[in-house]
């Protein structure tokens, strides 16, 4: 996959490539190796093209929005660990993903925006996630 996403990121040289993580795949025997290698390898790209590269952050349990913010807070600890073990370079960018797929708690509005120092609103994983920059 890494082979194909750097093709198509030298041929066309997008104005920023955003990489979506599947967590719970990740996770699975084998696989973090892989997409480790495939994060590598696709930031090397970016960077050689001049295109800003980032890791989208989202909450993959979707119960509730407590449950969305601490996956979300999973993957960005995950995230950083990589970096801190020199698997993988910090990215350019850390991109929020605020909606749901599933729509559990309604129509792709998880979690709340406010209040601003809520432990389950996006505006405290924001900081959160600022804090981690």
């Amino acid at each position: 996959m890494a082979d194909l996403l750097c093709s198509s990121i030298e041929a066309f040289t997008p104005a920023f490539f955003h990489l979506d993580i599947d967590y719970r795949a990740a996770r699975q025997p084998g696989s973090l190796r892989t997409l480790q290698a495939d994060l590598v390898r696709v930031a090397d790209c970016c960077r050689v093209s001049g295109v800003p590269f980032g890791v989208i952050i989202w909450g993959y349990e979707e119960d509730t929005a407590e449950t969305f913010v601490r996956s979300a807070r999973t993957l960005l600890a995950a995230v950083q660990q990589a970096v801190i073990r020199g698997d993988v370079g910090w990215p350019d960018r850390l991109i929020v993903q605020s909606w749901s797929a599933t729509a559990v708690l309604g129509p792709r509005l998880i979690p709340p925006t406010l209040p601003p120092d809520g432990t389950a609103s996006l505006w405290g994983l924001l900081r959160t996630v600022k804090g981690a920059l």
